[in-house]
């Protein structure tokens, strides 16, 4: 008889694996089946933008509930929390947080969450606050995946902190995505949570961040805070450069230009990956104060010679192919058109 209930136990064990490292058709059928319509219309990049959540405002995107059972990722508020006999702990910010919820019975169940794809880049990194309880020690489960590609790999697991006596939030420490080039990437929580009234699992504080993005005071000798006072175009200096980021949208490219010059600089002239890279990093680690996701440059075509790019800096009268040519390019897909 006992060796009956072994082998159950292997078999369940098993299907749990299995069930963490999808197919690719799996993980389509998972994406039809699982992620919300509005969600399926973001693009990688633009989802980047959006991986931190501090769930106060009730809503998870850009992450999703992909759980198999009875057990859910659901927004619970400290002050009115599903399971009354076993409250969460009072949250370090705010009052609401992403909480493991069954159904009445306390029916144990995987749990997973996911992100729609997003593009990931060297150095990024994630942390979360994080309670987990258990009334056996490391019954229930926490672990971080990246999935590349249809390849999933274990970044972190918390489940070592799933005893009957923790009764506080912790903050994890930075994890790394490990990626070597800017790649399209999913991460997923993958958790177990146990049918006793003691089991619990949440998360609060998801934060998304760049290791390596530079110091971003707007405040230096040479770079002014606004450009022409104008409280829409905020300024910063990057690695002794002045950029001032504008989040009125303009149809014109002129108009931007003269404004540009106006306060005494030019458009953007990207010359480098380095820059290229320097901007975007500013760019995702400022999200309030940079609001939008196109700009102008000061890239143009020479109208005396088709798809000669230049920078417009140098439009001082002379021939076109007497100014600067692009020396670097990273066009978007079927551009320039």
């Amino acid at each position: 008889m006992k060796g009956i209930q072994l082998f159950l136990t292997v078999v369940v064990i098993a299907s749990c694996w299995a069930a963490l490292n999808p197919t690719s058709r799996q993980q389509q059928e998972i994406e039809e089946h699982f992620l919300p319509l509005h969600l399926s219309k973001i693009d990688p990049l633009s989802a980047r933008a959006l991986m931190s959540n501090d769930f106060e405002s009730g809503f998870i995107d850009p992450w999703y509930d992909a759980s198999p059972s009875n057990v859910h990722w659901v927004v619970e508020d400290f002050a009115a929390p599903n399971e009354a006999n076993n409250p969460a702990p009072t949250p370090s910010f705010g009052t609401k947080y992403l909480r493991a919820t069954r159904n009445a019975n306390l029916n144990s169940g995987l749990l997973i969450l996911r992100t729609l794809k997003f593009t990931a880049l060297p150095a990024d990194q994630i942390s979360i606050s994080f309670w987990i309880r258990s009334k056996y020690t490391g019954q229930n489960t926490l672990d971080l995946v990246l999935d590349n590609g249809g390849t999933e790999s274990t970044l972190y697991s918390w489940s070592s902190y799933s005893t009957s006596v923790n009764f506080e939030w912790r903050k994890s420490v930075p994890v790394p995505i490990p990626v070597d080039a800017a790649t399209d990437v999913t991460l997923i929580f993958y958790a177990y949570c146990g049918g006793n009234p003691e089991d619990a699992i949440a998360i609060d504080d998801i934060v998304f961040e760049s290791s390596n993005v530079p110091a971003t005071t707007p405040v230096s000798d040479d770079c002014q805070d606004f450009l022409q006072g104008n409280t829409s175009v905020p300024c910063w200096n990057l690695e002794g450069k002045c950029y001032c980021f504008s989040t009125i949208t303009t149809e014109n490219w002129g108009e931007t230009e003269k404004f540009c010059k106006d306060g005494g600089m030019n458009l953007l002239s990207i010359e480098t990956q380095e820059e290229n890279q320097l901007i975007y990093n500013h760019w995702l680690a400022n999200p309030e104060a940079i609001n939008k996701r196109t700009y102008w440059t000061s890239g143009r075509y020479c109208p005396e010679t088709e798809w000669l790019w230049i920078w417009s800096y140098e439009s001082d009268g002379r021939n076109c192919q007497q100014q600067s040519q692009f020396n670097y390019i990273n066009w978007a897909e079927n551009e320039p058109t």
